[in-house]
């Protein structure tokens, strides 16, 4: 009787176990934003300029730079508006320039540029946001970081989050075999 009722407790605690493993891995899921990282929050002239990265963390292929574009007041977006998004890497001094759209974006409050890098390093990715009232606004020049998308790079993003869990339930079985047998 003691063995069953210890064997139906481990049980619970196994299914527990899974539960919220399911939901700690589900739950960020459903939390990402859909412009990406935030890069830059900014406020130039008069308007607040939010920058959006993805994928995260940025890797040599295809990425989205995305813009929400408001006015620094009432926060209200900002239509139309030209974005121009310039990246130069830092040590070939390649050139990649895309413009950003409505169409492009997945949330249609920002614009998006997609297009792909072709190299790891550093990159300056300079931003020149264009309205009808003020044309030519040059908005900022930062450095953002790209991680190369080798396996050694993104092993451990994914290796962590799968082995975890099996860890844990090792553990918890190792624990619950070493109180049967004492």
């Amino acid at each position: 009787m003691a063995l069953a009722n210890r064997e139906h407790k481990s049980a619970d605690r196994l299914r527990l176990f899974i539960a919220t493993f399911v939901l700690a891995i589900g739950l960020p899921l459903l939390a990402h934003a859909d412009g990406g990282k935030v890069q830059l929050t900014q406020d130039i002239d008069g308007r607040r300029i939010t920058m959006f990265t993805s994928p995260t963390p940025l890797a040599v292929g295809p990425v989205d730079v995305s813009f929400l574009l408001q006015e620094a007041i009432n926060r209200s977006v900002i239509y139309p508006a030209t974005i121009t998004v310039r990246c130069d890497h830092v040590v070939t001094g390649t050139t990649v320039t895309a413009i950003a759209s409505r169409a492009n974006a997945s949330n249609k409050l920002l614009q998006s540029a997609k297009f792909v890098l072709p190299a790891a390093g550093q990159w300056n990715v300079s931003v020149k946001i264009e309205t009808p009232e003020a044309e030519g606004v040059r908005v900022s020049r930062l450095s953002v970081p790209l991680v190369a998308s080798d396996v050694a790079v993104s092993l451990p993003w994914i290796a962590v989050p799968i082995a975890a869990p099996f860890a844990l339930i090792g553990l918890m079985l190792l624990r619950d075999h070493i109180r049967r047998t004492s």
